[in-house]
């Protein structure tokens, strides 16, 4: 860590973001993801609530439909799912019967229509119904996807907002100003600045990066995984926190003292 002489306008200044995270847009986030969840979720629940019923169609007593006109196809996706999208015609309705399974035999199939022998009107595919099970273990993978979402989304409501704001809050206090400039350790992968590690109430921790449109940070230099960047820190001593190359994320400045405080940093990162 390297501290540099900078001289800020006399005014508290207010770091609103860890580059483009905000507490709020976290929680506007983690809705995102809850909602996503529920989609997700409802979407499971009518895949097994059909291939159940189509496992109490096979199972109890059902004959095949005359006369039953059948068109659509069944589609192999990533080597391990297959989708069917047909349509089923009979002399009284017209249903569409979508449904999905994982495959990896790749054979042909014979399909027919079939309904059971007290309802007639409830019909369903041969192939359908023989995949049933499969398509309940189809069902429950596609839940789980939502619990994933879940997961995340409590993860960055209560996690990783709780880490950003903690450093919002020790840099924004009045007993942190006026801010040092100084320098943190990013870690690079693949080109990429990914995150730094940073004490928050004695624990270090690990702040991702996410950088917003157009949003770069003062990157001095870069020496195998890892990346310099100038950060600001509390006057009293804490974790500091990277900030923009156009400031975007410090509140508090007027037009001309951001274009002057973006000069001196170019001063002194040579930029």
């Amino acid at each position: 860590m390297t501290d540099f002489s900078l001289s800020l306008p006399d005014k508290h200044l207010k770091m609103k973001a860890v580059f483009a995270e905000t507490p709020s847009n976290m929680i506007i986030g983690a809705l995102f993801l809850l909602l996503l969840a529920a989609g997700i979720f409802w979407w499971a629940n009518n895949l097994a609530r059909s291939a159940y019923t189509d496992y109490q169609i096979q199972r109890g007593p059902h004959h095949i439909v005359p006369g039953a006109d059948i068109d659509g196809k069944c589609e192999a996706h990533a080597y391990i799912l297959t989708i069917c999208d047909t349509k089923i015609r009979t002399d009284s309705q017209t249903l569409d019967k979508h449904f999905a399974f994982f495959d990896l035999s790749f054979d042909d199939y014979s399909v027919y229509a079939i309904a059971p022998d007290n309802s007639s009107d409830q019909i369903t595919l041969s192939l359908a119904a023989d995949k049933a099970i499969n398509r309940l273990i189809f069902a429950l993978c596609v839940a789980g996807v939502g619990l994933v979402c879940i997961s995340f989304a409590f993860y960055r409501a209560f996690i990783d907002r709780s880490r950003i704001s903690a450093l919002l809050r020790g840099l924004n206090r009045a007993d942190a100003q006026p801010w040092q400039l100084t320098t943190i350790d990013a870690f690079v992968d693949d080109d990429k600045i990914k995150h730094y590690m940073v004490d928050i109430h004695g624990t270090e921790r690990k702040i991702t990066f996410s950088f917003g449109k157009k949003m770069e940070p003062w990157l001095l230099d870069v020496s195998g995984d890892t990346a310099r960047l100038l950060a600001f820190a509390p006057a009293d001593g804490g974790a500091a926190v990277p900030f923009d190359r156009k400031l975007k994320t410090i509140g508090g400045l007027n037009k001309s003292e951001r274009q002057a405080l973006i000069a001196e940093l170019e001063r002194i990162s040579g930029q």
